[in-house]
């Protein structure tokens, strides 16, 4: 392919029809991390608070 080819090779990367599966996916982990970390905090900062009054 390339011996008998004289000119650059180039590849264009079209990103604007890239289906919306990848950020979907993105996004369901952050929202998914976030929550877990709401939820963690939620938990352990209360028991955290106790512990420095005494």
């Amino acid at each position: 392919d390339m011996p008998n080819n004289s000119e650059t090779l180039a590849f264009k990367f079209n990103m604007g029809t890239q289906s919306p599966f990848g950020q979907i996916f993105i996004i369901a982990i952050t929202i998914g991390a976030l929550s877990m970390t709401g939820v963690f905090l939620y938990i352990y900062v209360p028991r955290i608070f106790k512990k420095s009054r005494l």
